[in-house]
């Protein structure tokens, strides 16, 4: 059965009677494609966010009329579309909706004196707060880029006159100074979810694990979380370790995300959610204590942090990994620090691997299966055989993005795999990045080596990372030997149990 695909011009001229006659008749799902005209066209996140707040407002004016409702953004025509698939569970009402939405995708519209449709978008905007929404995470990319254009609403105005303008905004929604906002998930799940593009906030005692599974981008398995300890010494920056992972510490961010959910509780003093389990007073921030409890992934990709009021979850693009040298520096200073750290850093010969045991073809096998445990993609693609391309992508992934990370609904993975058995490091000259990116239309790069990275790729990495908006992953040695340690399936699998 296939879906049909409702084409706005083909029927803009039916009276009511004919469109619910026509579309009678079809026992397919129904695609409409929802123009956005500024999604990869406009420089001002608040065009790209009155795209999305658009989009949003028709897939929810039709879904209450719908058996089931979902959508995909497709980003490779322009304008881009937003694709809403449904399946009607009472025509008439929804033929009523469909009749009044459909002139509005003509460009010849007149939205101004159109009697019912601006009237019917104003409400909803004004009421998109308190609603429990079909597809939420459209209203997500919604509030996330207008938080991020803020300013440009008022970039007209002298400056005085701005920054008063900018601080009322911001008294009446302190969140957002922080770069967080109030995910429109949480009317759904019954609790305040804040989300920024590198973590969460949630109240204290909540089990987040069915939201991180939905929305946190761990849609096969969620990650293993073990209590961890912090250490710091003098200038030295702060990490956190157990048993399986070690990362530094996210000071900053954890920092910015405590005084944000200190200014969104003080503000919402008396507000009960939905759940009376979840109330937050402002005593408990007189009392709160720093942060009093971490625990840290198995594989080092998500750290939650506590204190007395709430939970911060911080993921793996914004966990910087720990340097040789900066746990040397550790070891100078203390001799408690020493087993199982050496371990996770690479340091210790014992979880070394046999890389001359590998070719070309063997290793990017040994990549693919990396990526599956690591990533959950769910798609993946492997590019032929080992030098038998150019192009520069070994392996090709997709994976879907977690609440808050961005406004798109997947991000498409671009792999290179460079195999190295003489020890040497990879530089940036032998990996081709920013054409790579631009010609397949990549949202993430990643680069995994057998080898060191050094600090000419590194700084290559982040460049582009930086100037083209797109996420950045780095895999030497060190990260895949550490890997393999904690998963001896795949260790084993190209390396033997001897090693």
């Amino acid at each position: 059965m296939l879906d049909f695909k409702l084409e706005p011009s083909e029927f803009s001229d039916y009276n009511f009677e004919e469109l619910y006659e026509e579309l009678s008749k079809i026992s397919d799902n129904f695609i409409l494609e929802i123009p956005c005209y500024s999604i990869n066209s406009s420089q001002y996140n608040t065009d790209l966010a009155y795209d999305y707040l658009w989009a949003s407002f028709v897939i929810e004016s039709i879904g209450e009329f719908c058996e089931k409702i979902s959508f995909q953004v497709n980003y490779e025509e322009m304008p881009v579309k937003i694709c809403c698939d449904f399946k009607p569970k009472n025509l008439i009402e929804l033929t009523k909706v469909l009749f009044l939405l459909l002139p509005t995708f003509d460009d010849d519209y007149d939205f101004e004196n159109d009697e019912r449709v601006p009237l019917m978008y104003e409400e909803f905007q004004n009421t998109l707060e308190k609603r429990r929404l079909y597809c939420p995470d459209i209203a997500d990319s919604y509030i996330a880029n207008f938080v991020a254009g803020i300013y440009s609403l008022y970039e007209e105005e002298e400056e005085e006159e701005q920054e008063k303008l900018i601080e009322e905004v911001y008294n009446k929604h302190p969140e957002w100074r922080y770069s967080f906002w109030r995910s429109y998930w949480s009317n759904n799940v019954g609790f305040d979810l804040y989300v920024s593009s590198d973590s969460w906030i949630t109240p204290v005692n909540v089990n987040v694990s069915d939201l991180l599974k939905q929305k946190g981008g761990f849609y096969y398995r969620l990650p293993t979380m073990l209590e961890a300890q912090k250490i710091s010494f003098l200038n030295q920056d702060p990490i956190v370790f157990n048993e399986s992972s070690i990362i530094l510490y996210p000071k900053n961010k954890i920092d910015n995300a405590q005084i944000c959910s200190k200014e969104i509780w003080a503000k919402n003093y008396g507000y009960q959610s939905q759940n009376s389990d979840l109330i937050v007073t402002y005593n408990n921030f007189n009392n709160r204590s720093l942060i009093n409890k971490i625990f840290l992934s198995q594989e080092g990709e998500i750290i939650i942090a506590y204190d007395k009021v709430a939970q911060y979850i911080i993921f793996n693009n914004n966990l910087d990994k720990v340097s040789k040298e900066t746990i040397n520096k550790y070891l100078d200073i203390t001799i408690n620090f020493t087993g199982s750290a050496k371990n996770l850093l690479g340091i210790s010969s014992k979880i070394a691997c046999n890389w001359h045991e590998l070719d070309d073809e063997k290793f990017e096998e040994l990549c693919y299966d990396i990526i599956l445990c690591r990533y959950q993609p769910y798609k993946i693609v492997k590019m032929g055989k080992s030098r038998s391309r150019d192009g520069g992508r070994d392996i090709e992934f997709t994976t879907f993005p977690r609440t808050g990370k961005n406004n798109k609904t997947s991000i498409k993975w671009i792999v290179q795999c460079k195999l190295i058995k003489d020890g040497s490091s990879l530089t940036g000259k032998k990996v081709e990045v920013a054409d790579t990116v631009a010609q397949y239309g990549a949202d993430g790069f990643c680069v995994m080596t057998s080898g060191v990275i050094d600090s000419t790729l590194h700084d290559k990495l982040e460049g582009i990372a930086r100037n083209r908006d797109i996420e950045i992953d780095e895999w030497s040695r060190l990260e895949i030997e550490r890997f393999l340690a904690k998963h001896p399936e795949i260790r084993d699998r190209y390396f033997g149990q001897n090693l």
